[in-house]
Formats: C-alpha cells, sequence, structure tokens
C-alpha cells in the first residue's frame, strides 16, 4: 500500500505531518513550521495535537480540546492545516492510522514527510507499523542541543536532521505560569490570552 501516494506526487502538493501534544503552542514549534515550508519547500503542514499520546509518560495537563483551541488561535501561517482527527478519537493516537485518515481526506496532498522531535525519533521503532513509516515517508528530526539520536534509527535513509531553532520547550512555560513568571516571549498573544482566561497550568 502506497501510503505517500508516490505515483501523483507531481500533481499534488508536498505536505508533511506534524503531530504533538502542544501543551502549550509555542514560538519554537511556529518557528519549526517557517523553517521546513522554505527549506524544503513543503507546501501545507498538517499540524495534528494528539488525542491520547500512549506513547508519553506523563499524560498532558491541557485537555486535547483545549490543546486543540490553542493551535487554532496560535496558528497564522496559511501554509498550516489543523487536523482535530485525534482529540475527537477516545482511542490511543497512531501515526500510521491518521496519515491513513489525512490520504483519504486530503486529496490535493502528498504528505511526504512526517515532523517530530528527537526523543519521538530515538522511539520510533515501537511506533505502530514502523516498517510501514520507514518505507513511506521522509522523515524530519529536530534536534535538542545535547539529545543524540539513536545510532540504528539515524540508518533510515530517507532522514532530514534539523538543529532545534528555539530552545523554548512547553515544559519550560508551565514551570514559569506556576511561579508566575510572564510568558509573553514564549508564546503568541493570543495563546497567552487563552490560557490566562482558562486558568490553565496553574
Amino acid at each position: 500500500m502506497n501510503l505517500s501516494g508516490k505515483n501523483n506526487e507531481k500533481n499534488l502538493q508536498i505536505s508533511a505531518y506534524y503531530g504533538g501534544t502542544f501543551d502549550p503552542l509555542h514560538n519554537g514549534h511556529l518557528s519549526i513550521i517557517k523553517n521546513i515550508t522554505e527549506s524544503l519547500l513543503i507546501r501545507k503542514v498538517f499540524l495534528v495535537p494528539t488525542g491520547n499520546p500512549y506513547m508519553k509518560r506523563f499524560s498532558p495537563i491541557a485537555t486535547p480540546f483545549q490543546r486543540l483551541a490553542m493551535c487554532k488561535i496560535g496558528v497564522t501561517n496559511k501554509s498550516v492545516q489543523i487536523v482535530d482527527y485525534e482529540v475527537n478519537r477516545p482511542n490511543p493516537s497512531y501515526t500510521i492510522d491518521t496519515l491513513d485518515f489525512l490520504k483519504k481526506t486530503q486529496k490535493d496532498s502528498c504528505i511526504k514527510y512526517i515532523v517530530l522531535g528527537s526523543d519521538a525519533f530515538n522511539e520510533l521503532h515501537l511506533w505502530k507499523d514502523y516498517i510501514q513509516l520507514v518505507k513511506s515517508y521522509h522523515f524530519i528530526v529536530i534536534k535538542r542541543i545535547g539529545n543524540k539520536l539513536n545510532k540504528n534509527q539515524t540508518k533510515i535513509n530517507k532522514l532530514h536532521i534539523i538543529k532545534k531553532l528555539d530552545d523554548t520547550n512547553s515544559s519550560q512555560i508551565r514551570n514559569a505560569i506556576r511561579l508566575k513568571k510572564p510568558i509573553n516571549k514564549y508564546v503568541s498573544k493570543e495563546i497567552e490570552k487563552y490560557i490566562t482566561k482558562t486558568n490553565l497550568y496553574q
């Protein structure tokens, strides 16, 4: 099964799948999107907040729908399409299933890339249908400072490694909120207002 639609690639928009908890969405995520759309000529990014991230050690603090709301108000890039498929499902979120859903519903796009952080990349061999993913997609890995990549995973041929463009991380923002410190340098004004209004991460 050719999940990436390679036969029709010339007629479709080259796209990327970018999943994550986005708890909350921050400027680091946005800088990644800007970089990959410009450097790899990606026409569309499917931003997918996870519903039930089964491989996360700790569950997200914000609810799936709060994280979806932050993605909707925090993204202004017209190349981004926010996908609510996973937050509307009670079952664990498997990337392969979401990609299959997007392939069926987004007929004008060819999803060529999967964007993920180095932590997730190091556990890629544990993902559902790992072999199929490796055969069908390119991987854009955002490498954190000081985080080593799994040597076995780096043997994947279709691999693009990007050094982290922004040191911001979601736990840093949540900790700042608990300590009553400003977060305006980490997130957009709209997301900051949403967090304040909903008393998130207090």
